[in-house]
């Protein structure tokens, strides 16, 4: 039999040390090549971790019987919507205030709440019309795959549908004035899906599945039909 042995740990803390020394007069050295005298990001950055679980959050709260967490029934799902916008919306409000702190750097930090709050209400209040933009969507999936059986597996299972939802919150951010944390939304899609829909691209109602599965970018196309179009 073999004994287990404890491998002895090497003495790292000196090495690192130096390491995170040198990796400073890098970034030092970086910032001062480049004007980056006040970096961007250096009183906090919108939080590509934190975006993505307010938008999976959000997509809980715009269809809480399937994307929600499993508690969710009919019997609670109004109350469950509700609180979830709360506390996501709040969340996703510092994170545009963040993007607007260096977007809006010659203006007052007061100028900056009230704007971030404008975006976060003008996004809050399109949020009703999102879900129904998107229950086309998940209609022309349905009709459009003969494999699929219905729209609650097109729903939960199609990777391009999770994309499509992402790329709506994150176009209505983009056009409500938070260019920066709606591409950073369009990232987390492209990371979970493979799916890379700019957020500045214009799509239509009823945009099925199998057109999702192309690259889109924000550059002038077009594509008509009943299964939507897309328009920068």
């Amino acid at each position: 039999m073999i004994e287990a042995v404890d491998a002895e740990q090497p003495e790292l803390s000196d090495g690192v040390a130096a390491i995170a020394a040198e990796l400073a007069v890098i970034r030092r050295d970086w910032r001062d090549a480049h004007g980056h005298k006040a970096e961007y990001g250096s009183e906090g950055f919108p939080s590509r971790g934190d975006l993505g679980k307010i938008v999976g959050a959000l997509c809980g709260a715009l269809y809480p019987l399937r994307l929600g967490p499993d508690f969710v029934r009919p019997h609670n799902e109004h109350v469950f919507v509700e609180q979830t916008l709360q506390t996501t919306l709040a969340r996703l409000y510092g994170q545009i205030r963040l993007e607007l702190i260096y977007a809006m750097a010659d203006e007052t930090i007061h100028a900056v709440d009230a704007r971030a709050a404008e975006i976060v209400s003008n996004f809050t209040r399109r949020l009703p019309a999102l879900r129904r933009l998107l229950d086309t969507d998940v209609e022309a999936a349905w009709r459009g795959d003969p494999a699929a059986r219905s729209v609650d597996e097109v729903l939960i299972c199609y990777p391009s549908m999770l994309a499509i939802i992402h790329h709506r919150l994150a176009h209505q951010l983009h056009i409500d004035g938070a260019p920066l944390v709606a591409r950073i939304v369009a990232e987390v899609a492209h990371d979970k899906t493979g799916i890379d829909i700019h957020p500045g691209a214009q799509i239509g109602d009823s945009f099925s599945s199998t057109m999702a599965l192309a690259s889109l970018s924000a550059r002038p196309r077009s594509s008509g039909g009943a299964s939507g179009s897309i328009r920068a």
